[in-house]
């Protein structure tokens, strides 16, 4: 099973790493 987040970035087209998209949304979540 895929998580919501790959499916996410899949359907955008977009390709990161996943230590970086969990720091950005982690980031995201603090700030």
């Amino acid at each position: 099973m895929t998580p919501p987040r790959r499916n996410l970035l899949d359907a955008l087209g977009v390709e990161l790493p996943e230590d970086l998209l969990t720091l950005a949304l982690t980031h995201r979540s603090y700030a």
